[in-house]
């Protein structure tokens, strides 16, 4: 009986020693800076927040849904055309074919990820 008890007090101890190890280093580590985007999207720095915002307001005109686009259909937002814009929001590429007739609409879409532009 004496072994029962004495390896419950040393079941006991461990787990209280390591439940008291888990609050103290949970509780020391400081708390990370979130920095939070217009749109509410979170980021762990300004600089992405900065990117990121950079990024939404030049691309958003592609995803308005508005009369102004929709008169406009034929014509090309950003130097997409709409057909290519259709495809990435909708349709997708389901052939090697679509993707490849499509290659100069990607580097055009890839030049509009450039943060080259943007101000510090």
């Amino acid at each position: 009986m004496s072994n029962l008890y004495l390896g419950v007090v040393v079941l006991v101890g461990f787990l209280g020693t390591a439940v008291l190890l888990r609050m103290i280093f949970s509780n020391s580590t400081p708390a990370k800076e979130v920095f939070e985007a217009l749109d509410g999207t979170k980021f762990s720095s300004k600089s992405k927040v900065n990117e990121y915002e950079f990024l939404y307001k030049r691309l958003q005109c592609i995803y308005e849904e508005n009369s102004s686009s929709n008169k406009a259909k034929s014509k090309s937002i950003l130097g997409l055309n709409s057909a290519f814009l259709k495809q990435i929001k909708t349709d997708g590429f389901p052939s090697i074919n679509s993707l490849i007739s499509n290659k100069e609409q990607f580097k055009n879409l890839v030049a509009l990820f450039d943060l080259s532009e943007m101000s510090d």
